[in-house]
């Protein structure tokens, strides 16, 4: 057989292939379409349904009967939009009744699918209709040997922080690489004050990012209550943890007496004294000039700079920021305080 042929029948082989391809890609994007149309169709049959039945109160024999996808992707379309737009107590009650009752054998199966994108959508479904019901089901997947993206992960400890609390420290603790410390912290503040301050009786045991996204999630919430515990935790040997606690009594605002603070002025960490200048606005100005003529020349750039906007934010600020440049002979600090004054 000539090179010639061979060449011809390799070609011939591609253009099928090729052929074969666009076909299939073709008809599954018709199929697509089709499923589109239908969805649309029933979510035009529905929205009046669904006005009168979660809006007004009047439930329907319709939506309570939904089976085939396309249906249950209608409704899980309407009731999102629902969700998400809607602040009326009454209509979100309907939505997660209705969700528990009729959606839960959907979701239920989701969740276990192979497919990613149909496991994580039935997390966002259970998040967004808060399914009670479900929670037991996404914990024992938390709890099972299955591997999960770290996506799934941070969604089904959302689901157990929203809906079972109590159960949520267990698998976190049991496994600390799943999610980031940011993700973390965002599962944390979905959480109830009493949850917080039960795992603050644990706080010992947790890691380092554990302990800070606590800490991170008391001062987000201003938990005034927990202030005691803050102040403990700045004295903490673990910088992280101290610059985290002082920034959580930064947002709670509610302070002791200055001596408190007086170990992150004499700190060797730049970032302990810029905390130390930023919380200094607690207190009267007459009562921190002997700080402020310190910090107003330290070496720290940053120290300087929170501390010239600190003064400058307090009222009577500019008055003593002119008085600090009369006394100061630090050249940075002088240029600082101008530009603040605006000279």
């Amino acid at each position: 057989m000539s090179k010639i042929l061979l060449l011809i029948i390799a070609i011939l082989c591609i253009a099928v292939l090729i052929i074969c391809g666009s076909l299939y890609l073709i008809n599954n994007r018709m199929l697509q379409m089709q499923n589109d149309n239908k969805v649309q169709k029933n979510i035009e049959e529905f929205l009046p349904l669904c006005y009168r039945y979660f809006i007004e109160g009047y439930p329907t024999e319709t939506l309570e009967n939904i089976q085939n996808p396309h249906q249950i992707k209608a409704m899980e379309i309407i009731l999102t939009k629902y969700i998400h737009l809607l602040s009326d107590q009454d209509v979100i009650i309907r939505i997660h009744s209705y969700a528990e009752k009729n959606l839960y054998v959907h979701y239920k199966k989701n969740l276990r699918s192979r497919r990613w994108g149909i496991r994580i959508n039935a997390l966002y479904k259970i998040l967004d209709f808060q399914m009670q019901s479900l929670a037991p089901d996404v914990l024992e997947l938390l709890n099972s040997s299955r591997e999960f993206s770290q996506k799934e992960y941070f969604e089904m400890y959302k689901v157990i922080a929203l809906l079972m609390p109590e159960q949520l420290m267990k698998p976190l603790k049991s496994s600390t690489n799943r999610i980031s410390n940011t993700e973390l912290y965002n599962v944390l503040v979905l959480l109830e004050e009493d949850s917080i301050k039960e795992i603050m009786q644990t706080f010992v045991s947790l890691t380092q990012n554990q302990k800070i996204a606590v800490i991170d999630t008391i001062g987000s919430k201003s938990l005034l209550e927990c202030r005691d515990f803050l102040h403990q935790a700045i004295k903490d040997e673990n910088i992280e943890i101290r610059l985290h606690a002082l920034k959580a009594i930064l947002e709670i605002g509610f302070v002791q007496s200055i001596e408190v603070y007086e170990p992150f002025f004499y700190a060797d960490d730049w970032r302990e004294r810029m905390l130390f200048a930023k919380l200094l606005k607690y207190f009267l100005l007459d009562e921190i000039m002997d700080y402020l003529k310190v910090l107003i020349s330290d070496r720290s750039w940053w120290v300087r700079y929170h501390t010239v906007q600190m003064i400058a934010d307090q009222k009577n600020g500019e008055k003593v920021l002119k008085v600090l440049y009369r006394q100061t002979e630090d050249p940075y600090a002088k240029e600082i305080i101008l530009e603040s004054l605006g000279a």
